[in-house]
């Protein structure tokens, strides 16, 4: 159970830190976040958003089929369930991890000139997630990838019900006295003679 734990705590921590990664290249892929100050409040400027929630997605699913492939190749030696639950924490947190680490520098000072602009001001910020569902990307794709991996693996392994197909020539398949002796598709039953007999009850 230690082992199985300490699997699980290892994959979730090596998975986690890829965010670290993933959020300095969303936020270098990404443009700035144009604003609007309207009414006292700051909205989302023209299709800016959709493009950056669009390079989040984009790593996201990157990241979450190459976890769950390497965690394929390592399901061999190790616990398939571990990594599994791994791969659904570690995914979440690298999320997450790579979220924060692309908004919040430059954020404050964001806030800051928000607050103090004037309705109608235009203003520049780093990037935001407007659907967050995207961060659920990385984990739900990681943990599909490694579910059809390891089925399709499961099925290579399990055993083909025998068909006539398997058995030789001439074998009809069926057990009993006689299964080697079929001829030509039919069946000679030569039951075994006696110790010290003929096949009709004479002494030798």
């Amino acid at each position: 159970m230690v082992r199985q734990l300490r699997i699980g705590a290892v994959a979730t921590a090596v998975i986690a830190l890829l965010g670290l990664p993933m959020g300095l290249v969303w936020r270098l892929i990404s443009p700035r976040e144009h604003y609007v100050k309207f009414g006292g409040e700051v909205i989302p400027d023209g299709w800016t958003p959709i493009g950056i929630d669009g390079r989040f997605a984009v790593l996201a699913a990157v990241l979450g089929v190459s976890c769950a492939i390497v965690a394929y190749v390592l399901a061999a030696r190790l616990s398939g369930i571990t990594l599994a639950i791994g791969l659904a924490a570690g995914g979440v947190l690298g999320a997450l991890v790579s979220w924060q680490l692309g908004d919040r520098p430059g954020r404050a000072a964001f806030e800051h000139a928000a607050h103090k602009a004037a309705d109608g001001t235009a203003i520049t910020g780093p990037p935001d997630l407007q659907a967050q569902g995207v961060l659920l990307i990385w984990p739900l794709l990681a943990l599909v990838i490694f579910g059809l991996l390891d089925a399709a693996d499961f099925a290579k392994r399990a055993p083909r019900p025998r068909t006539s197909e398997d058995l030789p020539a001439g074998d009809l398949g069926d057990g009993g006295v006689g299964e080697t002796d079929e001829v030509g598709g039919g069946q000679l039953d030569l039951q075994a003679a006696p110790p010290r007999r003929d096949v009709d009850g004479r002494q030798p």
